[in-house]
């Protein structure tokens, strides 16, 4: 699971990596539900680093069933500001943090909130990367 996720952080987290701010033996303590959904087969990552996340809890309502999320890898400075607009972020924290999760995702806020928390936890992680 470590040497899967070092792929994927080698491409969005290279410099840290090479600086030592991020080390290898520190991943399953910094991203202990990452490594989990790894080791289980719900986090995978296609060839181009793109994480796709099989959710424990599938998300229904009347129009569609969401098994699974695949995530943005990248946010430009424009969508950030975009997703930071309107929001004091030391004020406001916990809202920038839904709406960067949203982005990251694809998916509405709405669902963050209805999702199992485990995979509300293991996105919450692997977004902290990019």
């Amino acid at each position: 699971a470590v040497s899967e996720f070092m792929k994927f952080l080698k491409v969005h987290k290279s410099k840290e990596l090479k600086r030592g701010k991020i080390k290898e033996v520190d991943i399953p303590e910094e991203y202990p539900d990452v490594m989990d959904a790894v080791m289980e087969g719900r986090l995978v990552f296609d060839d181009n680093h793109h994480p796709t996340l099989k959710l424990k809890e599938p998300l229904k309502d009347d129009a569609e069933t969401i098994s699974e999320i695949t995530f943005r890898n990248r946010i430009r400075p424009s969508e950030r500001a975009n997703v930071m607009s309107g929001l004091n972020i030391e004020k406001d924290l916990g809202k920038f943090t839904l709406r960067y999760l949203a982005f990251l995702t694809q998916r509405p806020i709405a669902d963050l909130d209805r999702m199992h928390q485990d995979d509300y936890d293991t996105i919450n992680q692997l977004s902290s990367v990019f």
